[in-house]
């Protein structure tokens, strides 16, 4: 599925990673393929799990559980993985590099987030924003803080 065409700011994926619920930009998804086998690169401290060949490109998967708080995952073929655009940490700016996939375990849906708020938020961390859709307050990820 691809959601290039996305251009409205307010629009976001609702995604699942363990029992929580959290927002991502729908502007910055480039595509949402389903999950694919992988060998794992054995490196336990790095949010980067694999590598793997996705439309005849090498993309890193980049696992955002451990950041987030959340326990480790184990790869199920309900799983999919988001292809988002490279963006630098420091900058927030595309960075050049080429893309890559967070790893999650479900996408339910598109939300219209009616507002977003960042107070409390400490800058630099992996949460960029409170976002509010039906009532309901969303975690919204940011993008910059993951890419490898």
């Amino acid at each position: 599925m691809s959601l290039e065409s996305t251009d409205s700011p307010n629009l976001a994926l609702c995604i699942v990673l363990g029992d929580r619920r959290f927002a991502l930009l729908a502007g910055q998804v480039l595509h949402i393929y389903p999950m694919v086998a992988w060998h794992a690169l054995g490196h336990p401290n790095s949010s980067i799990v694999a590598v793997v060949r996705v439309a005849e490109r090498l993309l890193s998967v980049v696992d955002p559980r451990v950041a987030l708080g959340l326990p480790a995952g184990r790869v199920e073929v309900s799983h999919h993985l988001l292809e988002l655009s490279g963006v630098s940490k420091n900058s927030g700016q595309n960075s050049g590099q080429s893309s890559f996939l967070l790893w999650v375990d479900q996408v339910e849906g598109t939300l219209s987030l009616e507002r977003q708020h960042t107070q409390g938020l400490p800058a630099g961390g992996p949460i960029g924003a409170f976002g509010f859709a039906q009532n309901v307050e969303y975690p919204v990820l940011e993008v910059g803080f993951f890419a490898p």
